[in-house]
C-alpha cells in the first residue's frame, strides 16, 4: 500500500506504507523454533531479525546490515519483495556497529536506489551527536535518503529523554527539509536502572500522536549476546515482567491469554565506540 505524505512544502513523494506499530527484534542465531515462539507468545505487529530471509511474510522488516558492500543477494530478494520497505544499514558510525565510512555508505545507496529501487530507509545511525555527524558527512558525499528514514534510539535513563531525543530527530528531519516517515529499528531504555515499561509506553504515546514515527522495533525479545537482559521481554522459559507489560499493551487490540513464566534480569554493560577509536 501506499500513501503521499507531503515533505517539504514544494514536493511531494509517494511513500510505501511499511508494517508498523511497535514490535521487537529476534536474534536470528536463536534459530526458526525460537524465533517462532517468540511471536506466538507476543504476537507483535512487526519484527525484524536483521537479515532478509522472511521477506514477503506479513509483519517482517528485511534488513541489509551493512551498507559497505555490495550485496546482490539482498538486491535479488529486494527486487523480488518490492512490495516490502527493506531497511539499510545499522550504526554505521560505530566500531561495535558496522563501522562504515560515510563515502562507502553514500556509495551503497546511489547504487540501491538505482538497481534496486522501491521502498527503503537508511542508514541506521544511533541518535546521538556521533550519529549526526556521521549522517551530515554521508548527505555531503552524495548519499540517499529514501521514502523513510531508518533510525536507533538509545542513550535515555527516562521516557522524557527517551521524548526529547526524538524531538532533536523530528527538529533535525525539518531543518534539513528531509522529513519521512522514521522506522526506529532498535530502541530501549540504558541500563538495568532504567524503568522499561515506562519508556515502552511512552513509545507507545508518541507513536498515537505523530504520524512520522509508525514503526519501532524494541531490543529485544531477548538479546541473544546476553549484555541488555534488563530489556529483554522473554527468557526460554517464559515472558519477563517486561513482556507481561508489552503483551498487555498488545492485548488491547488483539487478546492473547498466553501464560507467563517470569525470570530475573541480570545487569551488564554496553559500550559504543566512535568511528575511529580504538
Amino acid at each position: 500500500m501506499s500513501i503521499l505524505f507531503p515533505f517539504i512544502a514544494s514536493a511531494i513523494i509517494t511513500v510505501t506504507q511499511p508494517p508498523t506499530g511497535l514490535g521487537f527484534s529476534v536474534a536470528w542465531q536463536r534459530g526458526d523454533e525460537w524465533k517462532n515462539e517468540s511471536l506466538a507468545m507476543l504476537n507483535p505487529p512487526v519484527w525484524k531479525d536483521w537479515l532478509y530471509d522472511h521477506a514477503g511474510e506479513p509483519g517482517y522488516i528485511p534488513q541489509v546490515y551493512g551498507m559497505i558492500r555490495w550485496d546482490e543477494k539482498a538486491a535479488q530478494a529486494a527486487r523480488l519483495h518490492s512490495g516490502d520497505t527493506w531497511i539499510l544499514g545499522s550504526e554505521p558510525e560505530l566500531e561495535l556497529g558496522t563501522h562504515t565510512h560515510p563515502e562507502d555508505a553514500a556509495e551503497f545507496s546511489r547504487r540501491w536506489d538505482s538497481e534496486v529501487g522501491g521502498s527503503w530507509g537508511a542508514p541506521g545511525i544511533i541518535l546521538w551527536d556521533g550519529g549526526y555527524d556521521w549522517l551530515d558527512r554521508y548527505l555531503a558525499a552524495g548519499g540517499l535518503v529514501g521514502d523513510h528514514w531508518h533510525v536507533h534510539l538509545y542513550d535515555v535513563d527516562t521516557p522524557d529523554e527517551w521524548s526529547k531525543s526524538w524531538r532533536r530527530w523530528r527538529t533535525w528531519m525539518a531543518s534539513n527539509d528531509l522529513e519521512r516517515p522514521t522506522i526506529i529499528g532498535e530502541t530501549a531504555g540504558w541500563d538495568a536502572n532504567v524503568n522499561q515499561a515506562d519508556i515502552l509506553d511512552r513509545i507507545a504515546e508518541t507513536m498515537a500522536d505523530d504520524p512520522l514515527l509508525e514503526t519501532v522495533l524494541w531490543y529485544s525479545d531477548a538479546d541473544y549476546w546476553g549484555l541488555w537482559q534488563w530489556a529483554d521481554l522473554r527468557t526460554d522459559t517464559g515472558l519477563t515482567p517486561l513482556g507481561q507489560h508489552y503483551l498487555a499493551m498488545r492485548a488491547a487490540a488483539v487478546p492473547t491469554g498466553l501464560p507467563v513464566d517470569p525470570e530475573p534480569k541480570r545487569e551488564s554493560h554496553r559500550v559504543y565506540l566512535p568511528l575511529g577509536v580504538r
